[in-house]
């Protein structure tokens, strides 16, 4: 008989193999065994799958198991970015803001809409914390993509007020106003000297 080794999750296995079946029956085993340990692992589903159970375990609040689901996508695949908002989205749901932020800004500023969904997030973490330099900064970002997106105009209206900046406040309440998408508390900003 000889016995050989082999990885396992669990820690060792020794198995014992007939001398003649050795080549064959080993390489079954072990072929069995790594095909085994890659459906359990979802390493079986291509990163967009994977993206799309983590979003369903997010969903049902099973926030672990997305997290482990989003973790196994690897950089450069272009579910990545998604995959990073989404690991953010998990980590802010949890309270572990600094978290969150490491995964939004490993995000590359590109325009792209994982991009401006992760500076938005950043925006609304600063924003959250009254970092508003900072939080102001990644909504003027976002407004650069999306010029016409009301809810982070309100904002810049919101932190360009409330910082002694009423001039830059007022094109950013402007907009919504005229698309009758602002909100009445807003508009007393626009008549306060």
């Amino acid at each position: 008989m000889v016995k050989f080794r082999h990885e396992c999750r669990s820690g060792m296995a020794v198995s014992s193999i007939a001398p003649g079946r050795r080549l064959s029956l080993g390489w079954l085993l072990r072929g069995l065994l790594a095909f085994h340990v890659f459906l359990i692992a979802g390493c079986s589903d291509g990163p967009a799958e994977r993206l799309s159970k983590a979003r369903s375990a997010f969903n049902s609040r099973d926030f672990e198991q997305a997290k482990s689901i989003a973790q196994t996508i690897p950089a450069g695949d272009p579910a990545w970015s998604n995959a990073q908002v989404l690991l953010g989205d998990i980590e802010r749901s949890l309270g572990r803001n600094d978290a969150a932020l490491r995964y939004y800004e490993a995000i590359p500023r590109d325009g792209s809409p994982s991009s401006l969904k992760g500076v938005q997030a950043i925006g609304e973490i600063h924003f959250s914390q009254c970092a508003l330099a900072e939080a102001a900064e990644c909504f003027e970002y976002v407004l650069e993509h999306r010029p016409d997106d009301a809810k982070t105009h309100t904002r810049l209206a919101y932190i360009y007020s409330h910082s002694g900046l009423r001039v830059r406040a007022q094109p950013h309440l402007w907009g919504p106003l005229k698309k009758g998408k602002l909100e009445v508390n807003y508009l007393v900003t626009l008549t306060a000297p």
